[in-house]
């Protein structure tokens, strides 16, 4: 196994709880998928679902917020001239940038946990769920809009903190029965 696959092996391991290069590494994909998996609660996953679904809204909402306040501040000011303003809100709509990288993507996914016929189908679906929110998580830790947005001086806003309590909550549910 070349450095670059151990780095890998070891990278889904750590993120995403499933072992690439373990005792089962040998088996063939199938094998693999037909062993039973721990039980997974199909309540819970679609209880994340549901709270992902107004995670996601809020964080869009606390966005909007933000950038209103910020805007109508910088009209009453005076202080700016009409290209400044549109400037600030060409630059304020980078924001969104943030809103768009965390979609409502990982919905459709859930649904698919939920949907899938039990043993491979739902392990597939399960992992596709589990990848999708290890990158989300990535996104959301590392974004600097995140941190931007929460540490402005006029609105208190915590979108980092409810998206990454958000998708731990949906990696906990995915992975423990993973």
């Amino acid at each position: 196994m070349s450095d670059t696959k151990d780095a890998r092996s070891e990278w889904v391991m750590r993120v995403l709880g499933i072992d690439v290069g373990g005792k089962n590494a040998g088996e063939p994909q199938a094998a693999a998928l037909s062993r039973p998996a721990r039980s997974l609660s199909l309540r819970a996953v679609a209880k994340c679902r549901l709270e992902w679904v107004s995670t996601v809204r809020e964080v869009r909402s606390q966005a909007q917020r933000l950038k209103a306040v910020v805007m109508q501040e910088l009209r009453d000011s005076e202080e700016f001239t009409p290209e400044q303003l549109s400037e600030a809100d060409s630059k304020l709509a980078e924001i969104d940038t943030m809103v768009v990288g965390i979609d409502e993507s990982l919905v459709n996914l859930l649904d698919d946990v939920v949907q899938a016929e039990p043993g491979p189908k739902r392990l597939l679906a399960q992992q596709a769920a589990l990848v999708q929110t290890a990158k989300f998580l990535q996104f959301a830790t590392n974004d600097e809009a995140f941190d931007l947005v929460d540490e402005n001086e006029y609105l208190v806003t915590n979108v980092k903190a409810i998206t990454i309590d958000g998708l731990n909550a949906i990696k906990q549910t995915l992975a423990d029965a993973a």
